[in-house]
């Protein structure tokens, strides 16, 4: 199995193998025969198999809590890269691939783990590439030492090729019926049609400012009032537990306040220069010289640049501006801007953005954060500084972990789910989230 399995997990190979009749044509029947063949047709067997699966669940549940605890969070990381996927290609000729792409293509990939995908790239990175997106296009990339998530590796011919039953295989695994290659020819595909999505009712774009004022106000309704979606009474529950002897209105209040500063630069992102000239675009209707929050346009996004990583350093900034020294209220500050700054994407790390990526400040971006500070009764000299602190990459250790066994993580999930149900309500022009019955 060692021979014939890789790149993939020998394990899984081998049960396929022993479960697949390659005489037999795919059906119905065939599919339920692999599926008995797995849980077992046995009620009482598949009932055993069953419970092995569900207390995997709980494994993989208590994961988080457990590596917190014991200090080690690179269990988490070593149990996702074998349970995340890569796309992986063959490369014949490095220099068509650019043809490739320019004329609508797509390779013609196999999915491995990314622990696999990442010990390939590692063995063989002098003669491999790696495909990204970069500004909307995928490139060839560059000066890259790890593989991401949304990446495609390319392994040159040297190292695999594509058997049209086997699909990828790497050289001295198995090459019998070589005849059985894929040619080069063959290994590009045309890019399929996207399919488009109309969401609610909100295809109309949207200033910046205007965008961000009904996220800031959803947000607020949500932690200060009793609007019926207990929002406010989970928050005055966790702060009962997490701080009995603090005043629970005061703090409930100053969470949602930080919340609703955290709510109004959650999107200072979308202020770069390239960002909006991609955004003009595609808002071609968008007549106003204001900067633009939204396009209205759901077929196609602004892949590049991203515009959540600067939010977080942004937000920290604010807060100390606004409130001093952060003393003790440092730890909750950062567990709030960082649930603004995933607003998009539970795993945006603001210490670290992609290649290539720099946040230039569009001029009209300071009147914005002016109009945003004021609203939050601050003080608008201090929107120069604010846009300083969101060009500059933030500390990687100013970035909490947020993991589920952290005190704050209530907070943290509480107030993310405030501000994305915010930014989706806005956009769509509508409640989305269902009220609770008197």
């Amino acid at each position: 199995m060692h021979q014939f399995a890789g790149p993939y997990d020998e394990k899984a190979v081998d049960t396929a193998i022993k479960a697949c009749k390659t005489e037999e044509m795919l059906s119905w029947n065939v599919e339920r025969a692999w599926i008995d063949s797995a849980w077992g047709s046995d009620p009482k067997k598949a009932a055993e198999v069953a419970q092995q699966a569900l207390d995997a669940s709980d494994f993989a549940l208590n994961l988080f809590d457990r590596a917190a605890q014991e200090r080690s969070p690179g269990q988490i990381a070593n149990t996702f890269r074998e349970i995340l996927s890569i796309e992986v290609g063959v490369m014949i000729n490095p220099e068509v691939v650019s043809n490739h792409l320019t004329a609508g293509r797509i390779p013609l990939t196999s999915s491995i783990s990314l622990a696999n995908a990442q010990r390939l790239w590692n063995q063989h990175r002098t003669d491999a590439r790696i495909l990204r997106d970069y500004e909307g296009q995928l490139q060839i990339g560059e000066r890259i030492s790890s593989i991401e998530l949304g990446d495609i590796l390319f392994l040159s011919e040297s190292v695999a090729h594509v058997h049209r039953q086997k699909g990828l295989c790497l050289k001295g695994c198995d090459d019998s019926d070589i005849n059985e290659v894929i040619p080069d020819s063959e290994l590009w595909i045309p890019r399929p049609k996207k399919l488009q999505i109309q969401i609610g009712d909100g295809g109309k774009p949207q200033s910046l400012i205007e965008h961000t004022k009904g996220v800031m106000n959803r947000t607020r309704k949500r932690l200060c009032d009793e609007d019926k979606l207990g929002y406010r009474k989970a928050l005055l529950d966790i702060i009962g537990i997490l701080e009995p002897s603090s005043d629970s209105i005061q703090l409930a209040d100053a969470i949602a306040t930080l919340s609703e500063l955290a709510a109004g630069l959650h999107d200072i992102g979308k202020g770069n220069v390239l960002w909006q000239e991609k955004a003009r675009l595609l808002a071609k209707e968008f007549t106003t010289s204001d900067l633009i929050g939204r396009t209205g346009t759901y077929d196609r996004s602004i892949r590049f640049p991203p515009h959540t990583p600067p939010s977080f350093s942004a937000i920290v900034k604010a807060a100390e501006l606004l409130m001093g020294d952060l003393g003790t209220f440092g730890p909750l500050v950062r567990a709030i801007a960082l649930a603004a700054a995933r607003h998009h994407s539970a795993f945006l790390n603001p210490a670290r953005q992609i290649s290539y990526y720099e946040f230039q400040p569009d001029a009209r971006l300071l009147k914005f954060v002016q109009e945003i500070l004021q609203k939050c009764g601050g003080d608008i000299q201090h929107a120069e500084n604010i846009i300083e602190a969101a060009t500059q990459l933030a500390a990687s250790n100013e970035v909490p972990l947020m993991l589920p066994n952290d005190d704050l993580f209530p907070i943290y999930a509480l107030v993310g789910r405030a501000i994305l149900m915010s930014d989706r309500e806005d956009a769509a022009g509508k409640d989305l989230e269902t009220r609770v019955h008197e």
